[in-house]
């Protein structure tokens, strides 16, 4: 029912009384939403697995090579690698996705396809996709946390940034109980990264937006490390405790 439930809906007739205990992905609210509504489900979150860049592989790696040697080659070797590229769309099936030319075309549409192609490969190689399965209540390892906070960042900072937070935030588990950020060890921390690992400008200093961002990555790790409280959360339910309410999307 789109408005809600009556006596005669199947979630009074199957449930009665019983709890509803919905275990649901926070990255969907909007589905898991519904199990509220029509189930009377509480609703405990879970994160969602640590994500991947996808990669080229095989004939799209393939295919790559040849357009970055057409594309750098001079104009009178091109015309061999045409038809080894127009081979290599079909093989892989891009042919669906950016029409070739036609037989006949000239040079500059040919170019005007090539770079089409390209832009297309990248975009296929940058995309991500959800690592393995995630374990209810495990928090993530450090190369977990690093796989997030890339995708979290994508590109605002760079792998020896995001190692850096991953190391910090090892340093406060460690040098703290866990509920507060340790500011003096913070500071210290950006003190000597000022000697290496992330961006320095001109001055040997780091910027003020990479320490920010920075920070956030922090702030980001503190969330994931979170994770331990998904089982905590089932175990309350299941007990008729409360769940707290967090965020979801």
């Amino acid at each position: 029912q789109p408005l809600g439930n009556d006596r005669q809906s199947w979630s009074d007739e199957l449930l009665g009384s019983l709890p509803n205990v919905y275990v649901y992905a926070a990255n969907n609210p909007s589905e898991s939403i519904l199990a509220k509504r029509r189930g009377y489900g509480t609703l405990v979150s879970y994160n969602v697995p640590p994500y991947g860049r996808a990669g080229l592989y095989l004939e799209l790696a393939s295919l790559k090579d040849l357009v970055n040697e057409y594309r750098s080659d001079s104009a009178e070797s091109r015309a061999d690698l045409r038809e080894a590229i127009l081979a290599q769309c079909e093989r892989t099936g891009l042919t669906s996705d950016i029409s070739p030319p036609g037989d006949d075309a000239d040079d500059e549409s040919f170019d005007d396809y090539v770079t089409s192609l390209s832009n297309y490969l990248v975009e296929l190689e940058e995309r991500l996709f959800s690592s393995g399965l995630h374990t209810l209540g495990d928090a993530p390892t450090d190369s977990e946390l690093a796989s997030y906070l890339n995708a979290y960042f994508a590109g605002r900072l760079n792998d020896g940034e995001v190692e850096d937070v991953v190391r910090q935030s090892r340093v406060q588990r460690e040098r703290t109980d866990g509920n507060a950020l340790n500011v003096p060890a913070f500071l210290a921390w950006l003190a000597d990264l000022a000697g290496g690992g992330a961006t320095e400008d001109a001055g040997g200093e780091v910027s003020d937006e990479k320490a920010s961002l920075m920070q956030e990555g922090l702030e980001v790790v503190d969330l994931l490390k979170k994770n331990a409280e998904e089982l905590n959360s089932v175990v309350t339910a299941l007990d008729g405790g409360y769940v707290k309410p967090a965020p979801g999307g």
